[in-house]
């Protein structure tokens, strides 16, 4: 051990795995897994939402072009994915870009992140088979339901069109969500 052939690396080592246990802490380098708490009588496609939200709100990583909103969209049509893209801008939040990837089921899914002062809002997107709106909606408009769920709002609608579902979801009240979507729809 009073080599230095050893005793180099094998601190090298260590001193990198302390740093990356210190990165991870201040959410500089990002968790592979999102935790998903699935609650009891709760709703699974919220639950997952939630997890992710709260992953995102430390560390958000495009995996696709997002410097534009036509970038993140040609990305998705590229995957077979909807292409559609909320424009938020009028309500203070703008788009910090667009992932691709897969539900805990293996399902294809898309994540647009939107960032604003102080809070952030998430657009979850993923084919389902058969739509069934989860009970407890707290205000209808054009189609979107809005939920309030363990401390989070959700705006939660249905394109007929490929059977895909658009979760968004953001810590702010359900009354701003609903302001924030009904601008975005103008």
């Amino acid at each position: 051990m009073r080599r230095p052939a050893i005793w180099i690396p094998m601190s090298i080592a260590a001193g990198l795995a302390f740093a990356l246990v210190i990165a991870r802490g201040f959410g500089m380098y990002p968790f592979r897994d999102v935790n998903i708490v699935y609650r009891q009588g709760g709703v699974p496609e919220f639950d997952i939402a939630t997890a992710y939200l709260d992953k995102f709100d430390h560390h958000f990583a495009p995996n696709v072009p997002s410097s534009s909103f036509a970038d993140i969209s040609f990305a998705y049509l590229d995957a077979h994915m909807p292409g559609y893209i909320w424009n938020f801008n009028s309500s203070g939040l703008t788009l910090a870009g667009g992932r691709l990837d897969k539900l805990p089921d293996g399902r294809p899914v898309t994540f647009t992140f939107y960032k604003g002062e102080e809070r952030s809002l998430l657009c979850v997107r993923y084919k389902v088979a058969e739509f069934v709106p989860p009970p407890g909606v707290v205000h209808e408009m054009d189609g979107h339901l809005f939920y309030r769920y363990h401390g989070y709002s959700i705006c939660y609608s249905y394109s007929p069109v490929g059977d895909f579902v658009c979760v968004l979801i953001s810590h702010q009240p359900v009354k701003q969500l609903l302001e924030t979507v009904e601008y975005a729809l103008e």
